[in-house]
């Protein structure tokens, strides 16, 4: 009853805290830049405004807060499945399916979010989604498989923190392809390229406004927090089985917090990058990392 007392209180706790987090980041933002920058709170008040305005249902604008309600609905779904403090989980015997399954499915949501607007701004940041996506989802579910490997060969929520006995180097190596493909997959500079606001004006987001926008602005944010809580979990699982659960269950918050506040940083640190570099650059490191992980994994270091 404990764990699942945990796991709703992770949801709710998530559904809350996102806009206050996406604040601290625009905070952060501001203070690297020397800048006062907007109140914490900002985003909360941006999404309030936005869902204040008159809902306006043109063509186009009906699915796509169709398909954004559906992401909102996944975010919240795949937030169920990671183990909040805890081994277990909803959905124990098929988390890992089950989340690279849901993962997949919010980034698809937000390229069709793109292809249903007539903008041609918008399809020309679905499709720079697209490449992204297929080359990092890869990546990502690699990452996924060699890191539970790593800690146990189970693929469910009760067997994945059993196995570990140490850390090893394999471990290492995967979880930093985790890491970067966890960053990649949040939508920051200089992996933005969707949006790339620059050049495409918002892209995917250019022909949304009012409540619709303020959906998909909110459904981004806990797309982020899932990425965040991802690599969160992956440098925590080790660790997880030897505490208790209530314990566990506010490290991992705050290890997530922190992993947040790594990705607004190196946000303001990278610079924005064009679409044919980061593809080349992000496969010739994510082709060295797999290789790298597999190697260490067959060794047995």
């Amino acid at each position: 009853m404990l764990y699942v007392s945990l796991q709703i209180a992770f949801v709710i706790l998530t559904t809350l805290i996102v806009p206050i987090l996406d604040g601290i980041e625009r905070k952060i933002k501001a203070k690297l830049h020397s800048r006062i920058g907007p109140p914490i709170l900002q985003t909360w008040y941006d999404i309030r405004k936005l869902f204040a305005k008159e809902l306006v249902l043109t063509r186009t604008a009906f699915p796509i807060l169709l398909v954004s309600l559906v992401m909102v609905g996944l975010c919240i779904l795949t937030l169920l499945v990671i183990p909040a403090g805890s081994s277990w989980t909803f959905f124990s015997s098929i988390s890992l399916p089950l989340l690279i399954v849901l993962i997949a499915s919010i980034h698809s949501l937000i390229i069709i979010t793109s292809i249903v607007s007539d903008n041609l701004y918008a399809i020309i940041g679905g499709f720079r989604e697209l490449t992204i996506g297929i080359i990092n989802e890869i990546a990502l579910i690699i990452a996924l498989v060699l890191t539970l490997i790593n800690v146990g060969l189970g693929y469910s929520g009760s067997q994945i923190i059993t196995g570990i006995t140490g850390i090893k180097v394999s471990y290492i190596s995967a979880v930093i392809l985790l890491a970067i493909s966890s960053y990649v997959a949040s939508g920051r500079i200089p992996f933005d390229l969707g949006e790339a606001e620059p050049e495409l004006a918002s892209g995917v987001l250019i022909e949304l406004s009012g409540p619709v926008l303020g959906t998909v602005l909110y459904s981004i944010i806990l797309k982020r927090f899932i990425f965040a809580s991802i690599t969160a979990l992956a440098l925590f699982l080790p660790f997880m089985r030897l505490l208790n659960p209530l314990l566990a269950f506010i490290l991992f918050i705050l290890l997530i917090i922190a992993v947040w506040i790594v990705h607004a940083v190196t946000a303001v640190l990278l610079g924005r990058s064009r679409v044919d570099i980061a593809t080349r650059t992000l496969i010739c490191v994510y082709i060295a990392l797999i290789f790298l992980s597999t190697i260490f994994i067959g060794v047995g270091l």
